[in-house]
């Protein structure tokens, strides 16, 4: 924390960490790329849910906050180069979140352009008021899960992505594939989150993907 703090820009106020299995699962993750698009470091934090318990716990360092980079409420600013690349339109975005909301349900809180995502197409956070998704699986960890609430989360779509531009597209074409992609984004995004329970509906929606894809 100390070297941290030493390397820190004046400008940045809290000190940013993302906690997985390995470097290799938080790097393939959705939820580096908004720091690696601003050059900002993140502190990989391997010891689940030892090391999500104790920087819950610490609160802050050194008079800086310890923020989760999966925190719902991440304020990071405009990236330092913003690639150009084709994009949804506002208002296909919006119709394309509110087409996704009333798809997905009550599976998810809400649905949003997002502004943190720059390769994947997909990430959620947790709109959990109990706190973090991190603490939601620290408490599963230590067995305590037992009267947690069902998962309440926000899906963020990037409308940047080749994937969510085709969705855009297929909803108005054939809106029964589509309702199939959606479902199956929401769950990439909670793996990706290590937030799914069971992946038994996945895996049989990943099927049924691709046996329309592979359909002569």
């Amino acid at each position: 924390l100390d070297d941290y703090v030493s390397r820190m820009p004046e400008d940045q106020k809290e000190i940013y960490y993302l906690c997985g299995p390995s470097r290799e699962v938080i790097e393939s993750g959705p939820y580096l790329e908004a720091f690696r698009a601003r050059e900002l470091e993140v502190l990989f934090l391997y010891e689940q849910p030892l090391d999500e318990y104790v920087m819950q716990q610490m609160g802050e360092f050194d008079g800086k906050k310890l923020i989760s980079g999966d925190a719902e409420d991440l304020e990071l600013g405009e990236a330092k180069d913003s690639k150009s690349t084709k994009k949804l339109s506002k208002k296909d975005t919006q119709a394309l979140c509110k087409w996704v909301k009333k798809t997905l349900g009550e599976r998810v809180t809400e649905v949003e352009p997002s502004e943190r995502l720059v390769d994947s197409p997909a990430c959620v956070l947790n709109a959990d008021k109990m706190g973090s998704a991190g603490m939601r699986r620290m408490m599963k960890a230590f067995g305590q899960d037992t009267d947690l609430q069902p998962l309440a989360v926000k899906l963020q779509l990037n409308p940047a992505h080749p994937m969510v531009r085709n969705l855009s597209a297929l909803r108005k074409s054939d809106e029964e594939l589509a309702g199939l992609v959606a479902e199956q984004a929401l769950d990439n995004a909670l793996t990706a989150a290590q937030l799914l329970d069971d992946p038994r509906d996945m895996i049989a929606r990943s099927y049924q993907l691709l046996e329309r894809v592979t359909q002569s």
